[in-house]
């Protein structure tokens, strides 16, 4: 996996195919190679850079504390030294979040944006949720990943015919650096972009798990802001889509893309 330094530290990265490139930013405690599934539908049409987050796989992993600003602009150091002025974006919870703050940052930066399962901040989230997101920093400060990958991955994974899932994921997350993960979720915790969603005027798709952490009406919320907005729901699908329904989240990755092309080159 190549490495570029960005900053003070290494980013690791993959790139796939040929044509108009797409970024593929992960979540919290994911990495590149939960977006297996996305790359095998996108890479036969479109070029996909695959990065690791600071913190994440094969990224250096310096000390904290972290930002959503630092680790957006790491993102655009990456697409900088790859040559890529514009791009397509499909982020995952914080990688959406990621993608949110480079696009009010550098408006014309991204050709579309897709939001899985993301939104602008916690300040709008119930209280239910917030305390939700508390809890989890508590567990994993008191005893570490090991029983918090077990945890997470019973929730995003429930169902019988989902354990090779949970089994893969809870493999995974065990291997996240402790200091590294939490300092990207304290970053979570104190960002929003709420009130700067009207600077972003490319298109913008958001897919929303049925059964996501947040509700739908939290997504029908904040979508209203944007110039030019839509909202799917991924039928059957908890907080990560891209594993647990691949087929649904690369069919509509897909047609939005191809609608977005058909404008550009029109």
């Amino acid at each position: 996996m190549p490495l570029t330094m960005v900053n003070t530290h290494k980013i690791a990265y993959n790139c796939y195919g040929q044509g108009t490139p797409v970024l593929l930013l992960h979540g919290l405690g994911s990495c590149g190679k939960d977006w297996q599934a996305q790359i095998e539908a996108l890479a036969p049409y479109y070029f996909v850079i695959v990065p690791d987050f600071r913190g994440h796989g094969d990224s250096d992993k310096p000390s904290g504390p972290y930002s959503i600003r630092g680790m957006a602009e790491d993102i655009r150091q990456l697409l900088r030294q790859l040559n890529l002025q514009h791009c397509h974006v499909i982020g995952l919870s914080m990688g959406g979040m990621i993608a949110l703050q480079l696009a009010v940052d550098h408006p014309k930066l991204f050709y579309s944006i897709t939001l899985i399962n993301s939104g602008p901040g916690i300040n709008a989230l119930n209280w239910s949720t917030k305390l939700l997101i508390w809890q989890r920093i508590a567990i994993i400060k008191l005893f570490g990943m090991h029983l918090h990958s077990r945890l997470l991955m019973k929730k995003l994974f429930p169902l019988p015919s989902q354990s090779k899932l949970r089994a893969s994921g809870i493999k995974r997350w065990q291997q996240n650096n402790k200091e590294a993960y939490l300092a990207a979720f304290q970053a979570l915790v104190h960002w929003s972009v709420e009130h700067q969603l009207a600077r972003i005027h490319c298109p913008v798709l958001v897919l929303a798990a049925e059964h996501d952490y947040t509700p739908i009406a939290y997504k029908q919320g904040y979508i209203r802001h944007f110039k030019c907005g839509s909202l799917v729901i991924i039928t059957n699908s908890r907080h990560a889509s891209p594993l647990d329904q691949p087929e649904q989240v690369n069919q509509h990755l897909l047609h939005f893309l191809s609608q977005q092309q058909i404008a550009l080159t029109g």
